[in-house]
């Protein structure tokens, strides 16, 4: 990801997620691997809080970085 484009990442990745929940109705998504450095423990919240907007009972795991 070219620098400066964080913003632009994670609208797509949220739109991405979004699609996967509507359509595969997943009971857990779980993220793992390594996080980039830009990635902060306040992204993971928001991430996190997001994922649930969109499905209260929806278990989510490894946001944290």
């Amino acid at each position: 990801m070219k620098e400066g484009r964080k913003d632009e990442y994670l609208t797509f990745m949220k739109t991405q997620l979004r699609e996967l929940i509507q359509n595969c109705h997943p009971a857990v998504l779980w993220f793992d691997g390594e996080w980039v450095s830009w990635w902060t423990e306040e992204d993971g919240k928001a991430l996190y809080n997001y994922l649930r907007s969109l499905k209260p009972d929806l278990i989510v795991g490894g946001t944290d970085g």
